[in-house]
């Protein structure tokens, strides 16, 4: 066995050894806790999709052929295991108590029956169709009761993704949603289901809310992949910006932090209001080359019409920041470029160059800042 073989078993082991775990391999999916196991086998895609548990929960409706599924329940004192297969489409049932071959009477269907639940909770099968089942037929109120018996970050995080997206609620239930989500460990999942919030219509005081959930995030990418996806409607509100750019403190990366301001540089909103708070966050950038790039990006952007004591802020703050004379040079010389220019801009542009040592990068901003006014 090669050593990337050896590695995904050695990782698959530790896993297992978890006190939860909720695994998809291929087209099996795996779930272990204490008490609990499942696995499913499916040959494919397709056949995994469509096994389907029954309407009142208590049933398998439909075992695709060639799907297989385990599962292994300790909890009540005594080790209750059931194998369902469909090798030949023709559903057979294989049980065991305590590792003794028993039939597959009324009383192991019943105990089967109490599991499909958990089957559902702790697998997210059928997730969708569930949870319109359930908010129709009992409400959101039990849909959100049913969330919080989820023990899986991911399962937790689809279900209420899907419900914010797919259904009619008001604030309350969408404050109930929002809370539930400060429950998911994962920072994929979270930033997975944060984003699902930003599509949906929020107050202002939701955004900022949803926006706070995310000071959780440890991963410098997952929470700048997570601001990447903001939507214009959130830079359009000056306090939800400023929530926005509360969070790029928290990214330790100066790439990740600069690639946010490179990308969502056409949607930010910079005045005198929004300054403190994006300078703020700039300064946290200690990468010349990133935070050159940051603000070429902010100041230059087409889109933007930056006032020139706006202009003159950022120029004060590359001066301050930026200690290579070639990145200051470059960032001065965008803005001689794409800007138009009146005298006090100019003489900002001329003063950042006071400190240059290289003669030939202050030569290549004052010759293009000549030529520029001439």
């Amino acid at each position: 066995m090669n050593k990337i073989g050896v590695s995904l078993l050695i990782g698959l082991f530790f896993a297992l050894t978890l006190s939860a775990c909720s695994i998809h391999i291929g087209h099996s999916h795996l779930v272990k806790s204490e008490d609990f196991f499942f696995h499913l086998q499916a040959p494919n895609k397709d056949a995994r999709r469509n096994l389907r548990f029954n309407e009142d929960e208590n049933a398998i409706s439909t075992l695709p052929q060639g799907v297989k599924l385990t599962v292994r329940d300790t909890s009540h004192g005594e080790k209750r295991e059931l194998t369902v297969f469909n090798p030949y489409d023709n559903i057979e049932f294989k049980y065991k108590l305590n590792n003794k071959e028993r039939p597959y009477g009324e009383s192991e269907r019943q105990w089967f029956a109490s599991i499909v639940p958990k089957i559902l909770r702790q697998t997210g099968l059928n997730k969708e169709a569930r949870i319109l089942r359930i908010n129709n037929k009992q409400g959101t109120s039990e849909l959100i009761n049913e969330i919080k018996l989820i023990e899986s970050d991911s399962v937790r995080a689809d279900y209420i993704a899907f419900s914010i997206a797919n259904l009619s609620l008001n604030e309350k239930e969408k404050t109930e949603l929002i809370m539930l989500a400060t429950t998911i460990e994962s920072d994929a999942e979270l930033s997975g289901l944060l984003t699902a919030f930003f599509g949906t219509e929020l107050t202002k005081n939701k955004k900022r809310e949803v926006l706070k959930l995310a000071r959780t995030i440890q991963s410098d990418y997952e929470l700048s992949s997570l601001l990447q996806k903001a939507p214009e409607s959130y830079f359009m509100q000056n306090d939800v910006q400023n929530s926005l750019f509360e969070l790029t403190e928290f990214i330790q990366s100066d790439y990740e932090l600069s690639r946010f301001f490179v990308l969502k540089a056409k949607s930010i909103v910079l005045d005198q209001e929004t300054l403190p708070r994006i300078v703020s966050s700039l300064e946290t950038i200690q990468s010349d080359y990133e935070m050159n790039r940051a603000l070429k990006a902010i100041s230059t952007n087409s889109a933007k019409n930056l006032s020139s004591q706006t202009l003159i802020a950022l120029i004060n703050l590359a001066q301050r920041e930026i200690q290579s004379d070639y990145e200051l040079s470059s960032f001065l010389q965008s803005i001689i470029l794409v800007k138009e220019l009146d005298s006090l801009l100019a003489e900002a542009i001329q003063l950042a160059t006071l400190n240059m040592s290289s003669s030939y990068e202050k030569g290549q901003v004052l010759v293009l800042l000549t030529e520029k006014l001439i």
